[in-house]
């Protein structure tokens, strides 16, 4: 159990952070031995020690999800960065890069009945399209429930705080206020 919660924690060290450690540690007891003052050596490995897990990087194609006390405080990266130990964690590391998903051959029928072999390779990326535009983010929202409701005989259900979320049951209200006329 030791073993696992001490991997657990060099996980969380960045390469950045560790030689800031050993940079702090060996100043301080440089400094301790110059001056003859134990605290030096104690604050220097300290400041070490908050570097070591303080200090983060995520590569060119990641970003890292924060959470402050476990509420989502937003997306860090690429690069270097900072978080506070204890209070910030950084819950994970998505990846950014062009992803390829191959899709295997299936058989189907035309609307004239002849026999196809259908397959498809998908290339997706993730990325944070709505951060700053609440707006659009409803946008967005009311096209995919536009979309699902086209289709004739089609039903959606949708979640009260969708509703509220998108202001539709203002729209819905009004719209039914102008069909009793």
């Amino acid at each position: 159990m030791l073993k696992d919660t001490a991997a657990a924690l060099l996980s969380q060290v960045s390469p950045i952070g560790a030689a800031l450690f050993v940079l702090f540690a060996v100043a301080g007891g440089a400094a301790s031995r110059q001056w003859d003052n134990p605290a030096l050596l104690v604050a220097g490995v300290l400041a070490g020690t908050y570097c070591l897990f303080a200090i983060k990087v995520a590569a060119q194609w990641e970003k890292a999800a924060v959470l402050r006390f476990g509420r989502y405080r937003g997306l860090r990266g690429p690069g270097l960065f900072h978080i506070v130990p204890i209070i910030d964690t950084v819950s994970r590391f998505v990846d950014q890069r062009v992803r390829v998903s191959s899709i295997s051959a299936e058989s189907t029928l035309s609307r004239d009945t002849v026999p196809v072999n259908v397959d498809a390779i998908l290339f997706w990326v993730v990325w944070n399209v709505y951060k700053d535009n609440p707006v659009a983010l409803h946008l967005r929202a009311m096209n995919m429930l536009y979309e699902a409701v086209k289709e004739k005989g089609s039903m959606v259900i949708v979640p009260s705080s969708a509703v509220e979320t998108m202001g539709l049951g203002g729209m819905l209200a009004t719209a039914a206020l102008g069909r009793q006329q």
